[in-house]
This record gives structure tokens, sequence and C-alpha cells, in this order.
């Protein structure tokens, strides 16, 4: 797994991160809590250089769009909600 090759300072990193939206603090992301980092995120992006082509190759018009195929991409067992492996390995996938 990915993940086993972070270093404890990355880990504890996504850790907090996951931590801040798990609102019930309940292990998991609902698809309201998984919502808010998403659309961050993307807020975060269209603040680039390059935003509105990221947006467009993305194939998005909306924030909420971008956060449900957040979600669904991340969810992979498909119970509806993101644990924190899920959600670790969404955010190092693209890592190098």
């Amino acid at each position: 797994m990915k993940a086993a090759l972070l270093d404890p300072h990355s880990h504890a990193k996504i850790k907090t991160a996951f931590n801040s939206y798990d609102l019930d603090r309940n292990g998991y992301l609902t698809r309201a809590e998984f919502g808010t980092f998403a659309v961050n995120l993307l807020t975060i992006i269209e603040t680039g250089p390059h935003g509105a082509d990221i947006r467009k190759m993305l194939g998005v018009k909306t924030p909420t769009q971008f956060a449900d195929a957040m979600f669904d991409a991340a969810d992979w067992n498909g119970d509806k909600k993101i644990s924190f492996s899920e959600f670790e390995s969404l955010v190092t996938s693209h890592s190098k």
C-alpha cells in the first residue's frame, strides 16, 4: 500500500486534514463532510494560473459536481462514507 511509504510527518499531516473534516468524529467522512474538503480543494486549484483549464479538463461545471465525483472515486468499497485509509489513498494517489 502506498500509505506505508509515507514518512510519519506526511501521514500525520494527512490525518490532521482528515480529522478537520470529520466533524462528527466518527472516523469517516460523510458525503457532506467530504464535500467541504473537495470544494476547498477546488478553490485552491482554481486560484492557480491554470485553474479554469483544470476545471474544464476535469469536466465539472460546479463545485458540487467536483465534490460528488471525488467522493465516488474515493469510496472504493461503496459504503457511502470515506474512511481514513480511503482518504489517504486519494490524497497520495498522485504523489511521486
